[in-house]
């Protein structure tokens, strides 16, 4: 079951997915139905943005990439505050 995934920045993110395919780019403020986890993300065309630790959200949840500054991206399910940590290596 997919993930609906809201790029929360004006710029567009591309998401590399769990298990390979091809890379999924979502433009600013708009949405994309992901089949997988996310494993990294780039974003003004800087080094990966990878996955820290597991992703937390049960299939089907609504989920929502913001880029706060610093070092990380955070996707967070705005409904039970749960977020996974994106970490630019």
């Amino acid at each position: 079951m997919p993930w609906n995934f809201t790029n929360g920045q004006a710029d567009p993110m591309t998401l590399t997915l769990a298990g390979g395919g091809a890379p999924v780019v979502v433009a600013g403020n708009a949405t994309a139905a992901i089949a997988t986890a996310i494993a990294s993300i780039s974003f003004h065309g800087l080094q990966p943005y990878n996955l820290v630790g597991i992703w937390p959200f049960p299939d089907g949840q609504a989920v929502t990439g913001t880029y706060g500054g610093g070092q990380n991206i955070d996707v967070r399910n705005l409904t039970t505050a749960v977020t996974a940590i994106f970490q630019y290596q």
